[in-house]
């Protein structure tokens, strides 16, 4: 039994962690680190079964055990717009205007969607990657680079087609309302991110043919675009990869509060695995898993690419998943997240030197 000094000091202890601000953040920081050391199989079963949950659940854990802590909301700089949301990232931002004259002066701008099954996930949820690309481009290769990552509407709220026009518009603004030249940017998504991102080039592709584009001064491609484990091609997914984060069961979930006529699921704004891509666009970045779910459209979307003279560079990650380099804690190991993510970071600085 505890007696009345001790349950006095860990009454203290316990009010320090959880009732103070800096305690929280120990407490969060402690828990993530914790999580590697769960063997990767358990992680990937528990994250496959997340469909299970109630969507509201799934937010609230997601966003609880990604959003930016301590330090790392100085590197966060919310920016509105009436059509589109999102953050500005890098280092010591302490307002939009400052993160503004900081972007319009970096040597490349990594446009961001993030996943979550059109469903969840929010802006800043990578915050260790999106830090360690910044670092590593300047520390390496003497590049200054800036992040702008798109706050898109999640489903059900709103639905398809709107996040693809948001992902065009938070574009508009690099290009047209910063001037930045759309050769210092590079397009990045992941999962259902990445499936926007291919959109948003084929929107760009077919803009004047829009109704709602075809008006407005016309938007040109970017340097390049990265998708990460996209998923291009909304049609039923057969579980044929057993070892993945996601889950046929969690996929055929989301895809009704995203695309709400079903009929349109081969649209290539829906679907850009039926889009027609081509080697005028820009230069492709393409990532999968080896146990991917979505291991096979992925592959054929590549072939795809190579029959219509794209020839995008392809990483394919042994023995990994889902997005494994998007965060250490989907990877196998902490030095496969390393050297994975700086295969891509050595890719973007070709698209910076093309």
């Amino acid at each position: 039994m505890l007696n009345e000094l001790q349950r006095s000091i860990l009454l203290a202890l316990i009010a320090v962690v959880f009732c103070t601000k800096n305690g929280r953040n120990l407490m969060m920081k402690l828990l993530r680190d914790g999580l590697h050391f769960i063997p990767i199989s358990i992680r990937r079963l528990g994250l496959s079964n997340s469909w299970r949950l109630p969507l509201r659940t799934n937010r609230f854990f997601l966003n609880m055990g990604t959003c930016p802590i301590g330090k790392e909301n100085q590197w966060v700089q919310k920016v509105k717009k009436d059509s589109w949301e999102g953050v500005w990232i890098g280092p010591n931002l302490n307002s939009l205007s400052q993160a503004e004259e900081i972007a319009v002066n970096q040597d490349v701008i990594l446009y961001y969607i993030h996943g979550g099954g059109f469903v969840m996930g929010h802006a800043a949820m990578y915050m260790e990657t999106f830090q360690t690309i910044i670092k590593t481009l300047y520390k390496e290769f003497g590049i200054n680079a800036g992040i702008l990552s798109l706050e898109y509407g999640l489903s059900p709220e709103q639905v398809w087609p709107k996040a693809c026009f948001e992902s065009v518009d938070g574009y508009r603004y690099l290009i047209h309302d910063l001037s930045i030249p759309p050769s210092k940017v590079i397009f990045m998504g992941d999962s259902a991110g990445g499936n926007i991102v291919a959109s948003t080039l084929l929107i760009l592709k077919d803009q004047r043919n829009i109704e709602e584009l075809k008006e407005l001064p016309p938007l040109p491609f970017p340097a390049g675009a990265a998708l990460f484990s996209p998923w291009i091609d909304l049609t039923p997914v057969q579980t044929i990869h057993q070892s993945d984060t996601l889950s046929s069961n969690l996929l055929s979930r989301c895809l009704p509060y995203y695309l709400q006529d079903l009929s349109l699921i081969q649209h290539p704004h829906a679907s850009p695995f039926y889009g027609a891509f081509d080697s005028t666009m820009c230069s492709l970045f393409i990532s999968y898993g080896e146990h991917e779910l979505l291991r096979n459209s992925i592959e054929s979307f590549i072939s795809k690419l190579k029959t219509n003279d794209c020839h995008p560079i392809v990483l394919k990650g042994e023995n990994e998943s889902h997005i494994w380099f998007m965060s250490s804690l989907m990877s196998t190991s902490k030095q496969v997240y390393q050297k994975d993510l700086k295969a891509f970071i050595t890719w973007i600085t070709g698209c910076c030197q093309a």
